[in-house]
C-alpha cells in the first residue's frame, strides 16, 4: 500500500484529495464508502474533498465521518474565484500549501484530472477517459459500473484490497431533536419520495395513491418530500388524498434529514434523498428500474430493493432518454402490493425495536 517516508524514517499521515464534480445528493453520498475505506486503511490520514459549489454541499460532505475538510472549487458561477486563467492560478496557489500526497479523481472529466495535477499531488489516480492520461500517475480502464463500485475500484490502484472496501453509505445523524413538520412525534410514519431527477426512474403516482390508501387504513401518517414541478404535482395529488405534502418545504438538509431519521420507513426510487435515509440507517424500500442496485450501491441491511431487469436497461442508461418506448414497464412491473408488504414488514420491525 501507499506510504510516505519522512526524514526520520517514520511514516507521516497521508493527505488525500478526493476530486469530485457532482452536484446531486446521491452522487455526493456515493463517495462515502471511498473515504470510509481510506480512513479504515490509513487511520491517521487527512482527507479533503474538492467539490463544485452546489446547494447543501457543506452539509453533505460535512456529514461524512471520515471527511476532514472541504474545498469548494468555485468556477461555474459568474464571478467565481476559480473562473478563467486567473482563477486556475489562484486554485493552484490555494491547493499547493495543503501538500497533497494522493489525489483520487472520482469524476470522469478532463477538468477534474487537471485540477488534481494542479494540486501538486505526488500520486494521481483516475480512469483513463477524455485524454486525461497525461495528468495521471496511475490509471485504469473505465468499468461498466456506476455509483459506489465505480469509485471504489480506483482504490485498487493504491494497493487496497476489495476485502477492505467499506461498501455501505454512512452519514451522520443530525442533532435536531425533531422535525418541525411532524404532527405527532410519538406516532410511526412513512415518507414517500415519488419523484427522482430522471422521470423514467419514477414509480407511477397511481401506485403511490393505492399504497397511501392502504396505509391510511392502518392509521399511518404519510409525508411526501421532493423538489421540482413533477414533485409538486405528485405532492398535490397525494395531499388531496390525505398525505402531508412537504414538497419544497425544506430550507436545509438537516431539517429534511431529521424527518427521514425519525421515519419508520422511507419509500422511493433511485434518488439522493432515499440514499440519504439509507446512509443514516433508516429502513428504506428502494424501487429500481433503468438503474440497477447491483451497479449503483452495495447491499445494506436496512434497505429492501425491488428491481426487475429488462433487456432495454443498457439502452436506457446509455441514452438517458426522456421517454421510454416500452412505457416504463420496468417501474410499472413493481406491484404496489409487493411494496406494501415490504413496508409492513419494516413497520413491524420498527415497532418491535
Amino acid at each position: 500500500m501507499y506510504a510516505i517516508d519522512n526524514a526520520s524514517g517514520g511514516v507521516e499521515p497521508i493527505r488525500f484529495l478526493i476530486v469530485t464534480g457532482f452536484c446531486g445528493i446521491g452522487d455526493a453520498l456515493f463517495i462515502s464508502p471511498v473515504v470510509e475505506t481510506l480512513k479504515g486503511v490509513y487511520p491517521n490520514s487527512y482527507i479533503t474533498v474538492l467539490t463544485r459549489n452546489f446547494p447543501w454541499v457543506e452539509e453533505i460532505y460535512g456529514g461524512m465521518p471520515a471527511v476532514d475538510d472541504i474545498f469548494v472549487y468555485d468556477y461555474e458561477r459568474k464571478g467565481g474565484v476559480h473562473r478563467g486563467i486567473k482563477g486556475i492560478l489562484r486554485l493552484r496557489r490555494e491547493l499547493l500549501p495543503r501538500r497533497i500526497d494522493v489525489a483520487i479523481i472520482l469524476h470522469h472529466t478532463f477538468r477534474s484530472a487537471l485540477v488534481a495535477y494542479l494540486s501538486g499531488a505526488t500520486v494521481r489516480v483516475g480512469y483513463d477517459t477524455d485524454y486525461r492520461r497525461i495528468f495521471l500517475t496511475k490509471y485504469r480502464k473505465e468499468p461498466n459500473l456506476e455509483g459506489v463500485w465505480y469509485y471504489l475500484l480506483l482504490l485498487e490502484l493504491l494497493g487496497i484490497k476489495r476485502k477492505d472496501f467499506v461498501k455501505e453509505l454512512k452519514w451522520k445523524v443530525p442533532n435536531l431533536d425533531f422535525c418541525k413538520f411532524v404532527k405527532d412525534v410519538n406516532k410511526p410514519y412513512v415518507v414517500f419520495i415519488p419523484t427522482t431527477s430522471w422521470a423514467l426512474k419514477d414509480w407511477p403516482v397511481d401506485y403511490y395513491l393505492w399504497f397511501l390508501e392502504k396505509l391510511r387504513q392502518e392509521s399511518i401518517d404519510v409525508y411526501v418530500v421532493g423538489k421540482g414541478e413533477r414533485a409538486k404535482e405528485a405532492g398535490r395529488l397525494l395531499g388531496d388524498e390525505g398525505a402531508i405534502d412537504l414538497v419544497d418545504k425544506f430550507d436545509t438538509l438537516s431539517e429534511l434529514s431529521c424527518l427521514l431519521r425519525d421515519a419508520a420507513v422511507v419509500v422511493g426510487g433511485d434518488t439522493g434523498v432515499l440514499h440519504l435515509a439509507s446512509a443514516m440507517g433508516v429502513r428504506v424500500v428502494a424501487l429500481w428500474g433503468p438503474t440497477s442496485p447491483f451497479k449503483m450501491v452495495g447491499r445494506m441491511h436496512n434497505r429492501l430493493d425491488f428491481y426487475l431487469s429488462y433487456p432495454c436497461y443498457r439502452i436506457c442508461r446509455k441514452t438517458l432518454a426522456d421517454s421510454c418506448p416500452y412505457k416504463s414497464e420496468c417501474m410499472k412491473s413493481i406491484k404496489p402490493q409487493w411494496v406494501y408488504a415490504a413496508v409492513m414488514k419494516h413497520l413491524r420491525e420498527h415497532r418491535s425495536s
